[in-house]
């Protein structure tokens, strides 16, 4: 038996689905056809769905510790990042991807910390060493400031922001118009949301 929690949520579902809703979900049994691609974190309090208040079908979500995109030929590299992405844009032809990442991140606060249990021994510590290149594109000085937390959640959006156009089959849909990338960060405490603007690259509240 599933935790009863689960099991009164499914309960929810099944009222809805047999409900006026029914012909939605119907639909969704079918096929998919989200336009946007969301790669969000594994932290259970950042729902992509329930940040966006998005309706099943409506989001194509990769989740991973700290919203991380390596690079395609990074050593770290993951394949099931990789997969995530290439079926998202070749599969299902989404118009947009978006980098989500938030404040409080366990995973960056770790990597930020030196915590001694993520070391590179295990799969955390050898997933969130990646991190290294963003911190590596920051200014010493930030790594003494109190909220330099914060401020590698946010740099690293922008990292994977870049790191995204190494793979070949995401360049060539953005040059060619049919796709579009954006970072953004969400703030669980308050429920900002603020999104990064290559130009100054600096992350501003949503309107």
């Amino acid at each position: 038996m599933l935790p009863q929690r689960l099991m009164e949520g499914y309960g929810a579902y099944r009222r809805k689905a047999r409900g006026p809703q029914r012909v939605r979900f119907a639909a969704q049994a079918r096929e998919q056809h989200p336009e946007t691609m969301v790669i969000g974190c594994c932290d259970s309090r950042v729902a992509p769905e329930t940040v966006f208040d998005a309706d099943p079908g409506e989001l194509f979500v990769c989740r991973n510790i700290a919203n991380l995109v390596p690079r395609s030929d990074s050593a770290m590299g993951d394949a099931s990042v990789a997969a995530a992405l290439e079926y998202a844009v070749l599969g299902l032809a989404v118009k947009h991807i978006v980098v989500l990442g938030h404040a409080g991140c366990g995973g960056i606060a770790a990597f930020s910390r030196r915590a001694a249990p993520l070391s590179q021994q295990n799969y955390t510590g050898r997933w969130i060493a990646g991190l290294a290149e963003t911190e590596a594109g920051m200014p010493e000085s930030a790594r003494r400031q109190p909220d330099y937390s914060t401020r590698l959640e946010q740099a690293s959006v922008a990292t994977s922001l870049a790191n995204l156009r190494s793979y070949p089959c995401i360049d060539a849909a953005v040059e060619a118009g049919r796709l579009t990338l954006h970072g953004a960060h969400f703030d669980i405490m308050t429920g900002a949301l603020t999104l990064y603007d290559r130009r100054t690259r600096r992350f501003v509240l949503a309107e």
